[in-house]
């Protein structure tokens, strides 16, 4: 069973792509209405072509999202998501960097579009240390359509850093094989967890052409189009969530990341973010199940 002693204590996130076409003063609303401690935010878009909202530092929407953070009890965990290429430099991330710390997050998240692990390395290490002097911890989230998809090697180019960390998303993991693996998992390296849920044997035949928020790319798979748009919330499916929760430390913060376009677009964003924040109880409380690695 999943120690939960300090449940009532955890810091419970909503990750933006969660509901990724509402603009970042309401999603801190949003949160706020329904119980949520901290919020994730898409400062920047993760391929090219998506529309980005404009929160840069200066700007009125920016203004906007700390006016509603200083009237709620809500808090930014973290700014997202910057693709580190085969191209990407540290001045690259800079607005990034400096959205982050306006908004007092703690965290700014990572994925790695680069295939040469050396390469890789030295630019989330620069990005580490630039990121340092903005009050942010990096993090690379390893995801199974990128160049980094396991967290073993997520753990090879953050260890070559000095501070950086790991993000670890539940359906990524076991999408990309990390946990059916049952991989060491270095707990100190862990900056915070997203949970959502699926089936344990994939995503099953999904429609690859459902339009998607903020003109983000359709992806070409069914895998990929679960993991942007067609996710189930903590609970609602297979994955192994409390072993997850058991393999990190008691307090580490635990995030929604579950999109889901056309629940969202039947119930709406409220009752959907309402319905995740409950989910997340319900994973904290719930007693570990076994589960069939060989499914996966």
């Amino acid at each position: 069973m999943v120690d939960v002693s300090g449940a009532g204590a955890r810091e419970i996130g909503l990750d933006h792509l969660t509901l990724v076409d509402v603009s970042p003063p309401e999603l801190v609303a949003v949160a706020d209405a329904v119980g949520f401690d901290s919020v994730g935010l898409r400062v920047h878009p993760a391929r090219a072509g998506e529309q980005r909202w404009p929160v840069r530092t200066g700007s009125p929407m920016l203004l906007d999202t700390t006016a509603r953070l200083r009237d709620s009890r809500v808090r930014v965990h973290s700014v997202e998501v910057l693709p580190l290429a085969a191209h990407t430099r540290v001045a690259d991330c800079e607005s990034v960097l400096a959205t982050g710390a306006r908004l007092g997050a703690r965290f700014v998240g990572t994925f790695a579009e680069d295939p040469d692990t050396d390469r890789l390395a030295d630019t989330f290490a620069a990005l580490t240390e630039r990121a340092r002097d903005y009050g942010l911890r990096a993090l690379l989230e390893p995801m199974t359509q990128s160049s980094v998809s396991t967290v073993g090697h997520a753990q090879r180019v953050v260890a070559r850093s000095a501070g950086g960390g790991v993000l670890l998303d539940a359906l990524h993991l076991v999408r990309g094989g990390s946990w059916a693996a049952g991989h060491v998992l270095d707990r100190a390296l862990v900056g915070y967890v997203q949970l959502s849920d699926g089936r344990l044997d994939g995503p099953g035949e999904l429609d690859v052409r459902l339009p998607l928020p903020r003109r983000q790319p359709i992806p070409s798979t069914e895998v990929g189009v679960e993991s942007v748009a067609a996710r189930l919330l903590p609970g609602e499916g297979e994955l192994p969530l409390a072993e997850l929760l058991a393999a990190v430390p008691a307090d580490t913060l635990v995030s929604v990341e579950a999109p889901a376009v056309r629940r969202v677009a039947l119930v709406g964003a409220v009752n959907y973010a309402r319905w995740a924040r409950r989910a997340v109880d319900a994973v904290l409380t719930a007693p570990a199940r076994t589960w069939d690695r060989s499914r996966t």
